[in-house]
């Protein structure tokens, strides 16, 4: 069984920064640029991306999120959402959304999706928003399933040294329901 409860910085730091937030994929997305216009299209690609996003690294930062839940399941930390409201433009971003790979496809996603959600409609916030990478070809379908729908993307978003080639910024968006 898992538990979704607040994050407790304290008692949790050291269990939550050596979450698995790895991933491995074998198709990405691609950016076609057409003078105004562009578009995602989904390409193969061998050998299979792995990625790591070292959350030890935003520790600090997960502090400063206004809200963050865990999933617990056997004493162990599962899962991780942090979000932290925008008040100037009304919505509230989702910093951080990770399941351990040996848990993904069970619904926890979703459950730390809906805390999300019930957090920034308590503060009467108006959508989720988040960023997330063209690489990520599992969480982009992840977020699709969820009703989130792409707003953008942001090709400098990122310092060239610190990812691949193929990394650019996509932004999702969805109404709070």
């Amino acid at each position: 069984m898992v538990t979704i409860r607040p994050y407790r910085p304290v008692e949790d730091r050291e269990r939550v920064a050596s979450l698995d937030t790895t991933f491995t994929t074998d198709r990405i997305y691609r950016l076609k640029r057409e003078h105004l216009a562009f578009s995602l299209e989904v390409e193969t690609i061998s050998p299979a991306l792995h990625k790591d996003y070292h959350l030890a690294d935003d520790m600090d930062e997960l502090s400063a999120c206004h809200y963050a839940v865990v999933a617990e399941q056997d004493g162990r930390i599962v899962g991780l959402a942090a979000v932290k409201h925008e008040a100037w433009n009304n919505r509230s971003v989702i910093w951080h959304l990770y399941v351990a790979p040996a848990c993904r496809g069970l619904g926890i996603g979703r459950v730390l999706v809906d805390a999300c959600e019930a957090y920034a409609r308590s503060g009467k916030m108006r959508c989720l928003w988040l960023e997330t990478q063209t690489i990520n070809y599992p969480a982009i379908q992840f977020y699709q399933q969820l009703g989130f729908k792409c707003c953008g993307f942001d090709s400098e978003l990122y310092e060239p040294s610190m990812v691949g080639k193929d990394e650019i910024a996509l932004y999702f968006a969805r109404p709070i329901r």
